[in-house]
């Protein structure tokens, strides 16, 4: 829950939060908004794939995969200060952040069960969303007194600290054995075929996509811009 909590930071943090330093830099617009794109493509592209490895090796497995590559991107970002080295960080941060919550969703049915798994989940959205949150007011306000790279490097640091922290518990659960039953792409066109998918779609999707691109690439710099 705590990498999950990170990579919630990451996906509001930059670059909305850090717009304007950003822009202090030299980089232009443009450039900071491919930052913001190059996470949230990666990150909303992968989950198709990423739910397929749940399924077949279990949440523990992708996250030991993913979490690396996360923590990878997070801690390497404000070490960078080429555009290029910049959204190569993002895209390895957005990848491995798009294992956490489906391998979450997994591991919670698989270990406490339906019983709990509501509970268990509303659990994993507070601890999830308070990344989020961190990732706005908190964060700019340490932007503001403290440089943001040194900021964002510790903040590495801590998701390295607590990926470790999931490597040695991970070794405390029995991991679940491999699912061998073949992907059929026709249990995909089952899914996209159900009128009901389409609702949801619709309602929740559209609306949570608009959400996070205001809040994760330009609403913090349109507000300072027409708001003052």
């Amino acid at each position: 829950m705590l990498l999950y909590s990170l990579s919630y930071f990451q996906r509001t943090a930059v670059p909305g939060t850090i717009f304007g330093q950003l822009s202090l830099e030299g980089f232009s617009a443009e450039a900071i908004t491919s930052i913001g794109s190059s996470f949230l493509l990666v990150y909303s592209l992968s989950q198709l794939l990423i739910g397929l490895l749940t399924d077949r090796y279990g949440g523990a497995r992708v996250v030991a995969v993913g979490g690396f590559i996360f923590v990878a991107g997070s801690f390497a970002m404000p070490f960078c200060h080429s555009l290029y080295l910049i959204n190569l960080c993002r895209v390895m941060t957005g990848l491995g952040a798009g294992t956490m919550f489906l391998s979450l969703v997994k591991e919670t049915d698989r270990i406490f069960g339906r019983k709990n798994y509501s509970v268990l989940l509303g659990m994993v959205y507070v601890v999830g969303y308070s990344g989020g949150i961190f990732g706005s007011l908190p964060f700019a306000w340490l932007c503001s007194a403290f440089p943001w790279r040194h900021v964002l490097i510790v903040i590495g640091a801590i998701s390295i600290v607590c990926y470790l922290c999931f490597l040695l518990a991970r070794g405390k659960e029995p991991l679940p054995a491999i699912n061998q039953v073949p992907f059929a792409p026709e249990t995909l066109f089952y899914v996209i075929r159900n009128p009901y998918t389409w609702m949801l779609i619709f309602c929740a999707s559209v609306n949570f996509g608009a959400y996070y691109i205001i809040l994760s690439i330009f609403g913090k710099k349109f507000l300072e811009d027409c708001g003052n």
